[in-house]
């Protein structure tokens, strides 16, 4: 027991010999390292938030022209009904206008016919 003992202190102490030498060989190389991944970290952070923006800002867009669509149809649906209410009534004048003169041609017929049988 007391040798498993002694041979964890010696990992322990040949660890901690093995991180001075690589801070002592490789100590600027980290630094200079830990300092690309702060400035890489901090552009992410700045892509990030700028790509954040542009989308908000899209999203806005997107919202404002469908706001504008809809209205444009909502007008072109007006006029549409419009002119379709015109047409009917212009369909229905002209039935009432032929149907009366239809009317006027039918009892004129029907008089004819009637002086001829009277005359017969």
């Amino acid at each position: 027991m007391a040798n498993a003992n002694n041979n964890g202190a010696l990992n322990n102490s040949a660890f901690g010999d093995i991180g001075m030498i690589r801070d002592i060989l490789m100590g600027q190389q980290i630094s200079e390292y830990e300092q690309r991944f702060r400035e890489m970290e901090e552009s992410f952070a700045r892509q990030e938030n700028i790509f954040n923006e542009q989308i908000h800002t899209m999203r806005q867009q997107n919202e404002e022209r469908l706001i504008a669509m809809e209205h444009d149809v909502a007008q072109k649906f007006d006029r549409l009904e419009k002119l379709l209410k015109e047409n009917v009534q212009d369909i229905k004048n002209s039935m009432a206008a032929n149907s009366s003169g239809d009317k006027q041609a039918l009892g004129s017929l029907l008089a004819e016919m009637g002086k001829k049988l009277a005359g017969a």
